[in-house]
């Protein structure tokens, strides 16, 4: 690197650089830069012509503190738009790979270039919130009197980042993560669709500042005023924005004229930004900034705030947090990376650990603080301060154990509503009203959301205190407490949710007001309700939008089952995991489901015996499918007992069938047939007809197995036909798909193609992966029986790649005619082309999978070979 020169003064194109003085300016006009971007502008203007490496300049602008790499990109980054491009045409500042970087432009030395004889006042520091920012000295200032004749006011007459407008704001010190997105919706509707008044809004702590900002910094240059911002943290009375405004636009009355009779006749002759920070406590003033909107044809308001203000020209963009990561993601680095909340853990991490990275040993407790914290910037930030004593493993440990309320000690420069996750919370619960406070409180034992419907079931009256549930959430949606979340079908019920940082707070107020055991109780009473009238759905046409909205609230489902056992209500708890019997084993939840029957199972001092015995049948369906023949048998054995004794006959005929399914499924054929005469017997003539159904299916699977397909069918088209009378299209699917194997043995590849595709679409329907892979392995059969052999092994590819959803639930004969199927194929194929079809399969998904089966049965429909 060449030496550098030691003047003080550089000119280039339209700018001129005085080092003494600490200025830029572009054609004599200051432009401003945070103090390092100003550093490095000045060490690469001094070295004009030559590359200066990265750990040269590190060392000029950083010396003797180790910062971050991101931090020099992201100053070059901001001196390049604030220079753009040379008279020329040309970058001022290049990259040189490997290098470094060069200031390229022609740089003169000395006063020559446009310095301006006189500046309007000395620049100074003003270290106030985020960081340091370019301003005019106050003191040296000429106020801008009532009886101006259109002068500016100081602060558009001093230039910032965004040219020759400014934005009254301090310089963001750190990059914006993960908002990319947002500033440039947030652009759109400001500039290009005229959005007058848009308030940001979303809870505390999500980045509406900070996003917002952004925003201005964006924007200024392209209002002829530029913008003025309005910080309202410390002001308590809404009559009093009027001249807080007054004050940020350096304007005074000298006569009778009101504030914002001054305030309004000054905008409107501007074309200008107001930006209001923190509205949230001051709403009444809503009616000024409407006021200001009708009178200043050229006025645009942006405001952060966690309510809305609810006036007609208002325009809401609700700010969500960061992406935090799925759990699948937890352990996956690359995955992780691509996380905005993430990404911010480790860069604010890295300001006070500098060598803390992201790696596999700290991945998942990273991944899981985020999706913890709801991706909140602002707890985000407050856990990442804390790798200065700890590693996140022990972080994570220290919010497990006590809370997002152990997250404190802000920035000493934030707002004192922002140094702990809780005071940003308790900010926005002091701003309620008292029976928006009751219900925030009640609505925080929800787990992953509600609806109006449950809302109203759990939280409208308790213990004889009733609140307006509808009408309160509305104010608590408006007040950024709960957020609707956006529908997958539009037979859904609206939906609200809260974060779960907000849930924890509202819980411990719940406790607090003594109201958290009734609320629970009241809670766990209503999924009871839920599961057992969505029990008979599942038999039903309407099985799809039954198991729906059991998975929607599947996080309430398992709430409830903690608070039954925890409170050793075993009859609720019984009776909520066995009426969800069908729902486990269809949807994925089969060995969550066992657990937790087997849990309250074990609990002998609680339970009816009607109770118990419904919760054995659903233990011995679940072992049964997770191939548990013990536990299965175990289980069917209690239930028969208890059934006798009773003298109950309809739950004896079920269980009896159930563990004729568990001994067939282990290959105890003998036994299995008794135990399916049994259940015929205690059935009777009038007996359940789904039953009976049940029991015939699986007669019709071993006359098939034993080789007796006329008996086979007989029995299972009856059973079908029998389910199509009741319409339990669910029901006869897996009696269709069973019996389409047989068609397709005895060579009745037509019939059989069409079953399998009715059976597809039921399952697909339905979700039921476990259905939908039967259907897909069972079609390898037809494939191979029409000699497509490379479909067939990529068939049994997608069933094999998929097979975690398949444990135990094959017949032993079923499993090893497969074997056999599958050997005869491999050597049909040759090992080479059965390998890579296979592969092919098992890379599918199972959306996939159904597409490219449904396309099979078309074409085998239209040439039945």
């Amino acid at each position: 690197m060449k030496k550098q020169s030691n003047d003080q003064s550089f000119s280039f194109g339209e700018f001129h650089l005085d080092a003494h003085r600490r200025t830029l300016l572009r054609q004599g006009a200051p432009v401003a830069l945070q103090p390092k971007a100003f550093d490095l502008l000045l060490a690469l203007v001094r070295s004009h012509g030559s590359v200066v490496s990265r750990s040269d300049l590190y060392k000029q602008v950083w010396p003797g503190v180790t910062v971050e790499d991101g931090n020099l990109s992201f100053h070059v980054s901001a001196i390049r738009r604030v220079l753009g491009q040379s008279p020329e045409g040309e970058t001022y500042i290049v990259t040189v790979p490997g290098r470094g970087y060069q200031f390229a432009a022609a740089v003169r030395s000395g006063s020559a270039g446009g310095e301006p004889t006189a500046l309007p006042g000395p620049i100074q520091l003003d270290q106030q919130a985020d960081g340091p920012f370019l301003r005019p000295a106050a003191a040296l200032v000429e106020p801008v009197s009532s009886q101006a004749s259109g002068d500016l006011p100081v602060f558009e007459r001093w230039g910032t980042v965004s040219g020759n407008r400014s934005t009254g704001l301090p310089a963001q010190t750190t990059p914006l993560i993960g908002r990319e997105v947002e500033v440039e919706a947030i652009t759109d509707l400001i500039c290009r669709e005229g959005k007058r008044l848009l308030t940001l809004t979303g809870p505390g702590g999500s980045g509406k500042t900070a996003l917002a900002r952004r925003v201005v910094s964006e924007i200024a240059s392209r209002f002829k005023h530029g913008v003025s911002s309005v910080t309202l943290d410390t002001l308590q009375n809404p009559d009093l924005v009027p001249a807080a405004l007054a004050q940020a636009l350096d304007l005074r009355s000298e006569g009778s004229e009101s504030t914002s009779q001054l305030v309004t006749r000054y905008l409107s002759r501007k074309e200008v930004v107001l930006f209001f920070d923190n509205f949230e406590h001051l709403l009444p003033a809503a009616l000024f900034l409407v006021e200001l909107l009708e009178h200043c044809p050229e006025l645009t308001i942006l405001i952060t705030s966690r309510i809305v203000l609810r006036v007609l020209a208002e325009q809401e963009y609700f700010v969500l947090p960061l992406a935090a990561p799925n759990r699948r993601d937890w352990r996956n680095l690359e995955a992780l990376r691509r996380y905005p909340a993430v990404e911010l853990f480790v860069q604010r991490g890295r300001l006070v650990a500098p060598a803390f990275a992201l790696n596999e040993g700290n991945a998942a407790a990273i991944g899981e603080i985020c999706a913890r914290l709801d991706g909140l910037p602002l707890a985000i930030e407050l856990a990442a301060s804390r790798l200065k004593l700890m590693d996140p493993p022990e972080i994570l440990d220290i919010l497990t154990k006590r809370g997002v309320g152990a997250l404190t000690g802000g920035r000493r420069d934030a707002p004192s509503r922002q140094q702990t996750v809780w005071s940003t919370i308790a900010w926005s619960y002091d701003l309620l009203a008292e029976d928006e406070k009751r219900l925030f409180e009640r609505l925080s034992v929800f787990v992953g959301g509600f609806t109006i419907d449950a809302a109203e079931a759990v939280c409208a009256d308790l213990e004889g205190r009733s609140l307006d549930v509808l009408s309160g959430l509305g104010s608590l949606a408006d007040n950024s407490v709960i957020r609707r979340v956006e529908k997958k079908k539009e037979s859904e019920q609206s939906r609200f949710t809260m974060l779960e940082t907000l849930r924890e707070y509202g819980l411990e107020r719940l406790e607090a007001g003594g109201e958290a055991d009734a609320q629970r109780r009241a809670h766990a009473q209503w999924i009871l309700r839920l599961a057992e009238d969505q029990e008979p759905k599942i038999a039903s046409p309407g099985v799809a939008e039954a198991l729906d909205l059991l998975e929607r609230e599947i996080g309430n489902i398992r709430a409830a089952l903690i608070w039954s056992r925890e409170e050793r209500e075993i009859e609720i708890g019984l009776r909520i995991a066995a009426s969800l019997d069908m729902f486990w084993a269809i949807r994925g939840f089969l060995p969550e489901g066992r657990k937790w029957l087997d849990g309250f199972l074990t609990k002998r001092d609680g339970g009816s015996p009607q109770t118990r015995v419904k919760a054995l049948h659903a233990a011995t369906h679940a072992a049964r499918d997770l191939g548990m023949h013990e536990d299965a048998c175990r289980y069917g054995a209690e239930a028969v007992s208890i059934s006798k004794e009773n003298g109950w006959r309809a739950e004896l005929a079920s269980v009896n069938a159930l563990l004729g399914h568990s001994h067939l499924f282990a290959g105890n054929h003998q036994e299995a047939e008794r135990l399916f005469e049994e259940s015929l017997k205690e059935m009777g003539p009038d007996g359940d007809t789904l039953l009976l159904c049940g029991v015939l299916s699986s007669l019709s699977n071993m006359a098939h197995h034993r080789g007796n397909d006329v008996r086979s069918l007989e029995l299972g088209n009856r059973a079908i036909s029998l389910l199509d009378e009741l319409g339990a299209r669910f029901q006869a699917a897996a009696i269709r798909n069973n019996t389409a194997v047989t068609l397709t043995q005895r060579g009745e590849l037509r019939e059989a193609a069409i079953r399998f595709r009715e059976a597809l679409i039921v399952f697909a329907e339905a979700v039921d992966h476990r259905g939908i892979l039967a259907v897909v392995s069972s079609m390898g059969l037809l494939g191979s029986k029409r000699k497509e052999y490379k479909v067939a092994a990529r068939l049994w590819g997608v069933y094999e790649g998929h097979s975690h959803f398949q444990r135990g639930y094959k017949y032993q004969d079923e499993e090893r005619e497969s074997q056999e199927a599958l050997a005869e194929l491999r050597l049909a194929l040759g090992p080479t082309a059965f390998d890579a079809a296979w592969r092919e399969g098992s890379a599918m998904s199972v959306n996939d999978a159904i597409a490219y089966c449904l396309e099979l049965c078309e074409r085998w429909l239209a040439d039945p070979a």
